[in-house]
């Protein structure tokens, strides 16, 4: 509604109990008018949110498209995991020496340990993601409650409490921006609550912009050392168990051979994963950089976001590869 309507409506509300000596005598003339006036009053907040509701949409459409994206990198690094112990189990095994034996098994422990702590980073980096995308949900909900209020305040505290763990990885520091957005929230209440929401979502997504690029550089780049490190793993997974049969230090058994045989699986597997995983990050913060673009200024969006269509397939696909190495090797 435009200013000029809403004022046209006010001038027709006095008129209409303002006629003369009878202006609003009784008490349910005078709940009338101050109804009129909420209403009115609403319709200006509406009429001036900080977000269209198409604008507003498109955050929700983002949101679902990137809830399921957090356990994608979780996955590969378990899959390292097992595949790194793997190998040191097979190559110490295959060894004749017992000394360079236990070497081997000593080194393959200690890249999995510095793996695991290269991996700390991006494991907060996803965290926060997780928690930033489920903060979005909340202030996209038709029914903004009080319930949902407190549910957005206590999840803007761990954006900080996570920002403030991955600051302490080595790398630059991020921009904190959980209590902005708490702060919004906790201004709102009552018949505000609805604007103050719409308001709070804003502060979010430009403060979300801020951490999203250097918070997935330590995902994207842990995804391309899983990448680098796997090429053909799984030809040398398999000679490690030949060479470990060939001179009797492993014995073969049936179950043995089937823990070999998942682990081999993912070792085929976790490459072509890694790849997915990275490529749909990569897509995520394009598709908030474009998001981000085009909530600077209240405007009415002619069409979706194409990126975030791209972002839900690609994420859906990776969890699909995922899902089926889970089905055979585990």
């Amino acid at each position: 509604m435009t200013a000029k309507a809403t004022f046209e409506l006010v001038n027709l509300s006095h008129s209409y109990f303002n006629n003369g000596e009878h202006a609003m005598q009784s008490s349910a003339e005078l709940k009338i008018y101050n109804t009129l006036l909420a209403l009115l009053f609403l319709i200006g907040l509406q009429s001036c949110a900080v977000l269209t509701s198409s604008q507003v949409d498109e955050v929700e459409r983002f949101s679902i498209a990137a809830s399921d994206y957090s356990d994608l990198p979780g996955a590969v690094i378990r899959m390292d995991s097992d595949i790194i112990l793997a190998r040191a189990l097979y190559d110490s095994a295959g060894i004749k020496n017992l000394a360079d034996s236990g070497d081997r098994i000593d080194d393959g422990i200690n890249t999995y340990i510095h793996l695991n702590d290269q991996a700390a980073a991006a494991d907060v980096a996803v965290g926060v993601i997780a928690i930033y995308v489920g903060l979005l949900k909340k202030l996209t909900s038709e029914d903004f409650t009080e319930e949902l209020e407190q549910q957005t305040i206590t999840l803007g505290a761990e954006i900080d409490s996570g920002i403030q763990q991955f600051n302490e990885q080595p790398g630059p520091d991020v921009d904190s921006f959980g209590a902005a957005v708490a702060a919004v929230v906790r201004a709102g209440g009552g018949i505000l609550i609805r604007y103050k929401q719409v308001e709070a979502l804003k502060v979010a997504v430009e403060g979300g912009q801020k951490v999203m690029s250097k918070m997935s550089s330590s995902i994207t780049s842990l995804m391309d050392d899983y990448v680098r490190m796997n090429r053909g793993t799984d030809i040398k997974l398999k000679g490690a168990y030949l060479a470990a049969l060939d001179i009797q230090r492993y014995n073969y058994s049936y179950d043995s051979s089937v823990e070999f045989s998942k682990t081999l699986i993912k070792a085929k597997s976790i490459t072509p994963l890694a790849e997915k995983t990275k490529k749909a990050m990569e897509t995520l913060v394009e598709a908030h950089t474009e998001l981000y673009n085009k909530m600077q200024k209240r405007q009415d969006l002619t069409g979706t976001i194409e990126t975030i269509t791209v972002l839900a397939g690609e994420v859906q696909a990776a969890q699909r590869l995922r899902k089926e190495i889970d089905a055979q090797a585990n």
